[in-house]
């Protein structure tokens, strides 16, 4: 199992790379991360 300090460290990874994770969204899915 993963502990959940680790998933909060990636969401804010992702918060801060909002952009980044945006466009790989888009790319895989076409889905807008909101807040991105």
């Amino acid at each position: 199992d993963t502990p959940y300090y680790h998933w909060v460290t990636v969401t804010e990874m992702i918060e801060s790379a909002g952009g980044i994770i945006t466009i790989q969204t888009e790319e895989e899915q076409q889905v807008v991360v909101p807040g991105g």
